[in-house]
């Protein structure tokens, strides 16, 4: 079965078997959505200013290497098994580095996709920790997490996203 993602968007680059090094690289040609927090001021992580010198050649693109990145990349296919497994929802991981044909500077690198009836929607997988707990007692907070999903939606064309979380509490009540 053939799976259009859509119409406004072309393939960069297939990232299956795509190198780290490489598919940073390849995340400098255009906006992505973990950039548009950067770029809002709403990213705790990132300067604009070093964004600017990765996007522009004059830094290597670096992602932070830490425990909260780490593990929101072994857990990202538990989540999305976990997802699928609660909402009865099919989600299917794409491997590929989308680029907008309307506005080219735009890129999407997206977790899953839902096709829902017929309406494409983005899956995004978000791992949080129990010291961010506070952050997430009542919903998605209002920072990068929740600007990364939304900024794929206005060159997808898509409507809604989905989001999966991991919550590890380490024992806290919530």
């Amino acid at each position: 079965m053939i799976l259009t993602i859509s119409v406004f968007m072309k393939v960069l680059v297939k990232t299956k078997n795509l190198c780290h090094t490489d598919w940073l690289r390849y995340r400098t040609m255009g906006i992505g959505g973990s950039d548009v927090s950067v770029i809002a001021g709403i990213n705790p992580y990132r300067s604009v200013y070093q964004l600017w010198l990765e996007k522009t050649g004059q830094a290597e693109p670096a992602e932070s290497d830490n425990e909260y990145t780490h593990f929101g990349t072994v857990l990202e296919p538990v989540i999305r098994r976990e997802f699928m497994q609660r909402t009865g929802l099919k989600v299917r991981q794409k491997h590929m580095l989308l680029q907008s044909e309307e506005y080219p500077f735009m890129i999407a690198n997206l977790d899953g996709v839902i096709n829902l009836d017929g309406e494409m929607c983005i899956f995004e997988a978000k791992t949080a920790s129990a010291y961010k707990l506070d952050d997430w007692q009542n919903g998605i907070p209002a920072h990068h997490h929740h600007v990364e999903p939304c900024a794929g939606r206005k060159p997808l064309h898509f409507r809604k996203c989905h989001l999966g979380t991991a919550q590890a509490h380490g024992g806290r009540q919530g």
